[in-house]
């Protein structure tokens, strides 16, 4: 597995304390907030967290959660289907989220970790840009000053995974939870020239910036080599580490959206390698979903501008194997 501190070197931990309750008694069945991921996404612009509940809800179920989440805006709290809430964040941490999407070099992390009823939010940049992001973060405190907010944590990423996975791992029996996917793509050298305009002749590690159903994907590559191939468009965010913020006018952002978030609505920590010979996935995904992320994954594969791409699992894991 790689982690996104092998692109990006600091990190700030924002907390928004008793947003969630702890429990929910809904009616028979018993759903706690405490210390489970939720996926954040950027949809039309808007920032959305969702949450696979792990069950059908029956619709007096579904009244009684979102007649319970008391702290969110009832008109912002849906449905997607009777397992799925979907909630849009309130204005004010829009407007934060997206002044942390401004800053080249850094992204807000697309899961946000619940613990007991605390939400927290990672925000993950470079060092190069560390006056910008400070500076944010002072502004965020203002901008959400009608709620608890706290800085818990400003400084360099750990060495291992990173530091909103260490804290949710402390407290869980990660074997029951979360499983970890490598796909592979054997990519030929016309791939590599004709896909996503030429992306892929670097060589490197790919990091998204956000998950999102725009038609154009952001993402923070750090490469092996001094320069950045294809006609991308890139800015070099810290010369000395080849790191580049790159758009790419490309639909595989907005499929992985259509075919895996929106099907599969779990946490997913997901980040690409791509060496001299192949394309390497990893995904850390909830293994209650995991049968839903795979036919996400093969719907991915055998949409017709890939079908003929040669994807394959390699490997699927407990995440056990990446903490010890």
């Amino acid at each position: 597995m790689i982690w996104s501190n092998e692109v990006l070197n600091r990190c700030a931990v924002i907390r928004v304390a008793s947003l969630f309750p702890r429990v929910i008694h809904l009616s028979s069945a018993r759903y706690g907030f405490d210390n489970i991921f939720m996926v954040l996404s950027r949809e039309d612009g808007k920032y959305i967290i969702y949450k696979d509940i792990g069950y059908e809800m029956s619709d007096t179920e579904k009244r009684n959660l979102n007649s319970t989440l008391e702290k969110w805006d009832s008109n912002k709290v849906s449905f997607c289907n009777d397992s799925t809430i979907r909630i849009v964040l309130p204005e004010s941490m829009q407007v934060v989220l997206s002044s942390f999407d401004e800053i080249g070099g850094s992204r807000i992390t697309p899961d946000i970790l619940i613990l007991d009823g605390d939400m927290y939010l990672q925000v993950e940049f470079d060092s190069s840009v560390n006056a910008k992001v400070s500076r944010n973060i002072m502004k965020s405190l203002e901008l959400l000053d009608d709620m608890n907010v706290s800085i818990v944590y400003y400084g360099s990423q750990e060495t291992k995974s990173t530091y909103l996975f260490n804290l949710y791992k402390k407290n869980k029996n990660l074997n029951n939870d979360l499983i970890v996917i490598r796909t592979k793509w054997l990519i030929s050298d016309k791939e590599r020239e004709e896909t996503n305009m030429g992306l892929f002749l670097n060589h490197g590690k790919i990091l998204p910036r956000f998950i999102s159903n725009m038609g154009t994907s952001e993402i923070l590559f750090r490469g092996t080599g001094s320069d950045f191939r294809g006609s991308a468009k890139n800015v070099l965010v810290n010369q000395s580490l080849n790191l580049y913020h790159v758009t790419v006018n490309s639909n595989f952002f907005v499929d992985f959206y259509k075919n895996v978030v929106q099907y599969y609505y779990g946490a997913i920590f997901y980040m690409l390698e791509i060496t001299e010979r192949e394309v390497f996935s990893f995904y850390i995904v909830e293994k209650n979903l995991f049968p839903r992320f795979i036919i996400g994954i093969e719907n991915q594969w055998n949409e017709t501008i890939r079908k003929e791409h040669r994807n394959f699992i390699i490997s699927v894991e407990t995440v056990t194997s990446l903490v010890r």
